[in-house]
C-alpha cells in the first residue's frame, strides 16, 4: 500500500511539473506585431515585410507573426537593421502619400 500511495504522490509531482512546463512554453510564444513594433521602432507593415524578407526571426501562430524579444534587440541593434527600417518606413511614406484620396 506504501508503495502505491508513494507512486501516486511522485506521479501527482510530475504532472505539477508538466502543468508549470505547459504554462511557460505558452507564455514565451513570442511578442505579437503589435507588441513587437515597439520594441523595434517601426510600424506593423514595417515588422512583417522585414521578417518574411529573412532580417527578422519570425515563428507563426496561426495567421499571427511572433517575435522573439532577444531577436527584436539583436536587430534592432545592428547598423543594417536600423537602416533597413528607415529604408522601408520611408517607403511606406511615400506610397501613403500617393495614395489618391476617394
Amino acid at each position: 500500500m506504501d508503495d502505491l500511495l508513494s507512486e501516486i504522490r511522485a506521479l501527482r509531482d510530475e504532472i505539477v511539473g508538466l502543468k508549470t512546463e505547459v504554462a511557460k512554453l505558452s507564455r514565451d510564444k513570442g511578442l505579437p506585431t503589435e507588441e513587437a513594433k515597439h520594441e523595434v521602432g517601426c510600424s506593423a507593415q514595417t515588422l512583417r515585410k522585414l521578417a518574411k524578407a529573412g532580417k527578422i526571426p519570425y515563428s507563426r501562430l496561426g495567421k499571427d507573426f511572433r517575435f522573439s524579444r532577444a531577436d527584436l534587440k539583436a536587430f534592432r541593434e545592428s547598423p543594417a537593421g536600423s537602416k533597413a527600417i528607415a529604408k522601408l518606413e520611408e517607403m511606406n511614406q511615400k506610397r501613403k502619400r500617393s495614395v489618391p484620396y476617394e
